[in-house]
């Protein structure tokens, strides 16, 4: 009987999850779309980037989750930004090692449960 409750409690919870699913094809779709909002100055110095990020409190009545950096290499890390308040926006701020840039992405995410991430990828940044 414990196995068939916990059969159905894993049914319910891929079901749940089945109707939220993204791909790399959709997450491009919503980055084309919005990536215009989302301002990124970056400054280098000795081997060393720092940058700057605003992006809007909502994009379409979806407001924001949060803000990642994201690195796919052998291992993957993620780790989020700390986000300042502004009047309609929200600031952060990092540095990274040049060493460090290759393949690495800026994700925001926007709208609780079926939202939309918007990638940007850092070395694509020229300011």
């Amino acid at each position: 009987m414990k196995i068939v409750i916990i059969l159905l409690m894993l049914n319910v919870i891929n079901d749940a999850y089945a109707g939220c699913s993204t791909s790399q094809k959709t997450e491009d779709l919503y980055t084309r779309k919005y990536a215009h909002h989302i301002e990124i100055s970056k400054h280098a110095e000795q081997g060393i980037f720092d940058f700057k990020i605003t992006v809007p409190k909502a994009i379409e009545n979806e407001e924001l989750v949060g803000i990642a950096v994201t690195r796919e290499a052998k291992t993957t890390f993620t780790f989020p930004l700390a986000l300042f308040e502004e009047e309609r926006s929200f600031t952060a701020w990092f540095s990274v090692d040049s060493s460090l840039l290759e393949n690495t992405d800026l994700k925001s995410v926007y709208g609780d449960d079926c939202g939309f991430t918007i990638s940007i990828k850092l070395t694509n940044i020229d300011n």
